[in-house]
């Protein structure tokens, strides 16, 4: 998936569950900063989402790529700051 990809379904502000996994596996920390503060919202609260749902055991949420889920979440929260 390409960054132009990327940046159009974050702006409709919904990520579906099978377009979660090719974005995390897809984007790359540098390119965080070309997305627009919605785009970046809409990541942060889907990884943030996703992060907590894969500790809930009945929930059926899969994350292929936890620590790149997390390396992102953590660069946007510090790039917040």
């Amino acid at each position: 998936m390409n960054l132009n990809s990327i940046k159009e379904i974050l702006s409709t502000g919904t990520v579906l569950d099978n377009q979660i996994n090719t974005m995390i596996e897809s984007l790359d920390v540098q390119e965080l900063g070309e997305l627009s503060k919605k785009q970046t919202e809409t990541l942060s609260n889907t990884l943030s989402n996703m992060l907590l749902a894969i500790q809930v055991s009945n929930l059926p949420a899969h994350l292929d790529n936890v620590k790149k889920a997390e390396l992102l979440l953590e660069e946007i929260r510090s790039s917040e700051t």
